[in-house]
């Protein structure tokens, strides 16, 4: 069943239900030149991020904002009681804003479960700190398969130092890569 709440700082304009949709409710609004304009109730289409999640264009007092769907869904029905800072989508699905699939988490919370369900990497060059390339990394590898040592590949390769290197190999910060 779909219920529906009004949602937060937006009570009478506009509502969010536990199935994770949003809807435009019916009001009418004054406009400058003293005229009435009537707003008819209707489901907002969300738009989807480049990062996946969805959001929605609410208007207010001639002031327009986007917040995320799912964030509309967790204030208004679930509690936050140790006011945790972030919402975690539980199937790691960012378009599936029901409430049942949604719980507030700390920041850390939030990454472990995505590290958990291989959302972000952790590893290579999509890593947000990657200085390295895959190309570099089986440069890396083929340069040690020959002999040279960790401090003459950190020289050949100058962009990183001599323990980045040894994390290569190791595979602390890339997962090993056939060459």
């Amino acid at each position: 069943m779909e219920i529906w709440k009004d949602v937060v700082g937006f009570e009478n304009y506009y509502q969010v239900s536990n199935q994770g949709r949003v809807k435009s409710l019916k009001r009418t609004i004054l406009r400058s030149n003293n005229s009435q304009y009537i707003v008819q109730e209707k489901f907002l289409n969300s738009m989807i991020r480049d990062d996946g999640y969805h959001q929605v264009r609410l208007r207010k007092s001639n002031k327009a904002t986007r917040p995320l769907t799912h964030r509309l869904v967790a204030a208004a029905f679930i509690p936050n009681p140790e006011n945790k800072p972030t919402v975690n989508h539980i199937n790691g699905n960012k378009a599936d804003n029901r409430v049942n699939n949604l719980e507030w988490a700390t920041n850390q919370e939030n990454s472990t479960h995505a590290v958990k369900f291989g959302l972000i990497d952790t590893k290579g060059e999509k890593h947000h700190n990657a200085k390295l390339t895959e190309s570099d990394v089986k440069l890396i590898f083929e340069l040690r398969n020959k002999g040279l040592t960790q401090k003459e590949i950190a020289e050949i390769i100058s962009k990183v130092s001599r323990g980045a290197i040894k994390d290569v190999l190791i595979g602390r910060s890339w997962k090993h890569i056939n060459t």
